[in-house]
């Protein structure tokens, strides 16, 4: 084979690699839902802390105006989801899974 033969296979397996290398980094996952009462009406501003088991690490956000909310980039691993509001009883769901890439939905 040539040199040029060469230098194109080595060209195409590098621009292989480099398409998929984000791919190889990927490590985490997140945890998204909707926060509702026990009538089915959304909870605006609703606050939403999710707690890695094991570790105790926590991150928290506020779901919106629709009652929405999502945490991306939470390490994988079994989560308990709290959310807490004003004149409600807090909400415990336990053992959310985290998977590489995936959005968990609670």
């Amino acid at each position: 084979m040539k040199a040029t033969g060469w230098l194109r296979v080595c060209l195409l397996v590098f621009l292989g690699l480099v398409a998929t290398g984000a791919a190889w980094g990927q490590t985490n996952g997140s945890i998204r839902g909707e926060i509702k009462d026990p009538s089915g009406a959304t909870v605006p501003a609703a606050t939403v802390t999710v707690v890695l088991n094991g570790t105790d690490a926590t991150r928290t956000t506020t779901s919106d105006k629709d009652g929405n909310f999502e945490i991306p980039e939470l390490p994988v691993g079994t989560y308990d989801v709290q959310a807490e509001a004003q004149g409600f009883k807090k909400s415990v769901s336990k053992g959310v899974v985290v998977s590489i890439g995936h959005v968990a939905v609670v």
